[in-house]
């Protein structure tokens, strides 16, 4: 057989090396702090494509090492296809930072085709556990207990925590030190906890100066109170034994119950019998105040 005719034979043989437009998918969404993939399809056999990051600011955005196809950045890769066209693309994102949505494109300098990854902050539960466990009848927690906090964070690498409840600064107050207030990004008015494995925890010690009530603890993902992935959890806290002095100077012991514990406040005020001119005070210990305030 003459030489052309072979060399017509073996055009007719041997695929082109040309495939179809390029096509590249990938997750819609993810949670801050994992990792993603792009496919790549279509392409010229053993050839090479950009991958560029047309759109979205995410500065902590980056290629997964130990890709030996992939060279350049995140923002603009060259990526070698394999024998069929074909290649996968790994990113890796860090937890935190604002919502955003990556769009990126894949050309081989004829053809091209967008696709768009979702990157969000994920969510932020509470829960409590007492030691010791709650020990009025509702549920609630004796002042001076310590309350132990923990929930899930995935999507970020800290949570911020603040409480509101009786008495305390409307927006909020410091969960260590009820009476700094909660500021919007003021980090050193919230309590911060590092998130490991998506996971934080926290040991709340409930004395000081609380007042018997129902407050509620937020965990958010950044310290402020709106615009925030959060999760709360509600506690109750009965019998406050509070010292102070009354009017003439008097020293009294004021003891006040929730609802959580009475169904109802009920307090009880002791002072000297004694006029203010006179100026003499004496102590007046817990367990003088009899048994009509249920004192525990």
């Amino acid at each position: 057989m003459p030489l052309f005719l072979l060399l017509v034979a073996a055009a007719v043989l041997i695929p082109a090396t040309a495939a179809s437009d390029l096509s590249l998918s990938g997750t819609a969404s993810i949670i801050a702090g994992n990792d993603f993939t792009l496919s790549i399809s279509g392409g010229d056999l053993l050839g090479t494509v950009t991958l560029s990051l047309t759109s979205g600011d995410r500065p902590d955005l980056k290629l997964l090492a130990g890709q030996p196809d992939v060279s350049g950045s995140a923002s603009s890769a060259t990526v070698k296809l394999d024998s069929s066209g074909r290649a996968r693309v790994q990113y890796t994102t860090e937890s935190g930072g604002d919502p955003s949505t990556l769009r990126f494109k894949v050309s081989d300098g004829s053809t091209s085709d967008t696709t768009s990854v979702s990157v969000t902050r994920g969510s932020v539960s509470a829960t409590a556990v007492s030691t010791p466990r709650p020990t009025s009848s509702s549920g609630g927690y004796a002042i001076g207990s310590t309350v132990e906090l923990s929930g899930a964070a995935p999507g970020t690498n800290k949570v911020y925590l603040f409480v509101t409840g009786p008495n305390l600064p409307s927006a909020g107050a410091k969960l260590s030190n009820p009476s700094v207030a909660a500021v919007t990004d003021d980090p050193d008015t919230f309590v911060s906890r590092s998130v490991s494995d998506g996971r934080w925890s926290y040991k709340w010690q409930t004395s000081g100066r609380l007042d018997a009530g129902t407050y509620t603890i937020f965990a958010v993902d950044r310290g402020r109170q709106t615009g925030i992935a959060a999760g709360r959890v509600l506690l109750n806290l009965y019998g406050n034994p509070r010292a102070a002095l009354d009017e003439c100077g008097n020293f009294r012991w004021h003891i006040s119950y929730g609802a959580a514990d009475r169904g109802s406040d009920h307090s009880t005020n002791h002072r000297s019998n004694n006029d203010c001119d006179a100026g003499a005070h004496h102590d007046v210990k817990p367990e003088h105040l009899g048994s009509d305030c249920g004192m525990v």
